[in-house]
């Protein structure tokens, strides 16, 4: 098989991917994270995606591994702090279901961002990362 770039991003698209919703606790999100031993969840409502919720965006409260922080002199519990209150909204790149797989390419040098969010007129498809392209070019080298 010969690696074709033009094929659309949809090919190589994850798309059992576990999300949050806004309202979700910083609590489950971290639960989640442990569980899933991912760096970043989507945040949809029903199926319109909303933004990403990045580990590394509450790391102080996830190394501390507990929900107190101390605040204006006050220690609080943060737990039921709400994902919206953590989430990337406005700088996320996205691409469509209609992109193709050398767009990805192109995509991961021009934003730097480690993650695509395919949607469908703002509706959560799934997810392509780096390792997502590169299987599929090593799959189609091995099989030429």
């Amino acid at each position: 098989m010969k690696t074709n770039l033009n094929t659309k991003i949809t090919e190589i698209t994850n798309t059992r991917i576990t999300t949050l919703h806004p309202k979700d606790t910083i609590e489950k999100a971290k639960a989640i994270f442990d569980r899933i031993k991912k760096n970043i969840l989507p945040v949809v409502v029903g199926n319109e995606f909303r933004g990403v919720l990045i580990k590394q965006d509450f790391q102080a409260v996830n190394k501390a591994n507990k929900f107190i922080v101390k605040t204006g002199g006050k220690m609080v519990d943060i737990s039921q702090l709400r994902v919206e209150d953590f989430y990337k909204s406005h700088e996320i790149k996205v691409l469509g279901t209609e992109s193709l797989i050398l767009e990805a390419l192109e995509f991961f040098v021009t934003h730097r961002q480690y993650y695509i969010p395919v949607l469908d007129n703002n509706i959560f498809i799934g997810l392509v990362t780096p390792f997502d392209v590169f299987k599929y070019i090593l799959d189609a080298e091995q099989h030429k």
